[in-house]
């Protein structure tokens, strides 16, 4: 396509795009070869017309499945961190599988429209946090590798946990945002891009939804 049209609502988007801060991504689905009616249904690996199935395969951008059980943000993080880009990958919309890169590879964070909750906010024992890290650091030579990567994964999302909330609660978005799912989810996308510098990164990826766009009735 060499013309797109917009949304008159949306005249910013207009402005990114012509200062070169914007991009439209065109004639990029899911089909690997061209086809028509009488033989789409040999030649195409994925269900065209299944508005589930489109949406989980446009997430994996992997029709072939060369990369069983990752998603397309969890790969570009993790080739972009694999070039000294820091990345982080966001989803405020529950655990989604386009966040998902390669085994040891980036680890999305996951948050809701209401923001980021305190991690086990009514502990059982007194300093209950800093007894489970020093648990799951009291490793010996012998202990197992899948003990010790499940310690050392937990420990290493509590510790990010408390760095995200601690910033996300001194961060304060002055643009008002109108009511609705959608756009609480993007006010917490504003809000995690004010805390980029002090997570020490350069590029971050957000993933929001919104449903009930099946017009099938």
């Amino acid at each position: 396509c060499s013309t797109f049209g917009i949304h008159p609502n949306l005249p910013v988007l207009q402005d990114l795009y012509n200062n070169d801060q914007a991009a439209f991504i065109a004639n990029a689905g899911l089909m690997s070869a061209p086809v028509d009616v009488s033989n789409y249904r040999q030649q195409t690996p994925v269900q065209l017309f299944a508005h589930n199935d489109m949406s989980r395969e446009t997430k994996k951008e992997d029709i072939f499945d060369e990369f069983v059980g990752t998603g397309v943000f969890g790969r570009i993080a993790d080739v972009l961190n694999s070039k000294n880009m820091p990345v982080n990958v966001f989803s405020i919309s529950g655990t989604q599988i386009i966040n998902i890169g390669e085994p040891g590879g980036t680890a999305p964070y996951i948050l809701s429209s209401s923001g980021l909750p305190d991690f086990n906010k009514s502990p059982s024992i007194n300093e209950m946090d800093t007894v489970i890290k020093e648990l799951n650091n009291a490793t010996k030579k012998d202990s197992g590798f899948y003990a010790e990567t499940f310690s050392s994964k937990l420990v290493e999302a509590m510790s990010s946990h408390d760095l995200l909330k601690t910033e996300l609660d001194n961060v304060e978005v002055l643009t008002s945002f109108p009511s609705g799912g959608l756009a609480a989810q993007f006010k917490i996308v504003a809000e995690l891009m004010m805390t980029r510098e002090s997570r020490g990164v350069v590029r971050d990826m957000f993933y929001v939804s919104q449903g009930f766009y099946d017009t099938h009735s």
